[in-house]
């Protein structure tokens, strides 16, 4: 199974059990809470894992390694290449972004916790803790909140 096939699942499951209504905030902030961190833990353990695999065809070498080997052999001069005029191109149109991450965007949500409630969820929930049920932090969550 894919990395985002579990958590499009789990997120599935909350909301057809009527755990999870992305109408509220309240339950919006939570699954923001408990997935984005385990989310992007997810993509980066498997990021990791892509970039060291040995590629049978190229000598069993990683894809880091490759990368290391090719700048090896193929150094390039650092140049000033945005003090270079180049006119044909459109820097506005090209796509380009300087961005570091130009994948999904996740709107920002403004907390609907006070500040004592929110040091307190952060003490009491860990959204990275070991589970076997991600959905269980979810509601765990879920319901500290309600009970704040």
């Amino acid at each position: 199974m894919s990395v985002t096939g579990v958590y499009y699942n789990i997120l599935h499951s909350l909301e057809d059990e009527h755990q999870l209504d992305i109408s509220n905030v309240l339950h919006t902030f939570c699954c923001h809470y408990v997935f984005l961190p385990r989310i992007q833990a997810s993509l980066d353990v498997f990021s990791d894992a892509w970039d060291n695999h040995p590629i049978r065809t190229e000598q069993n070498l990683t894809p880091n390694q490759l990368w290391q080997v090719g700048q090896a052999l193929n150094p390039v001069a650092d140049s000033d290449s945005e003090g270079i005029p180049i006119p044909e191109i459109q820097w506005e149109e090209s796509g380009y972004t300087n961005e570091p991450h130009s994948g999904v965007n996740i709107p920002e949500l403004d907390s609907p916790l006070l500040d004592l409630e929110m040091i307190a969820l952060r003490d009491n929930m860990d959204p990275l803790q070991q589970s076997d049920c991600f959905g269980r932090i979810y509601t765990s969550t879920l319901s500290n909140t309600l009970r704040t």
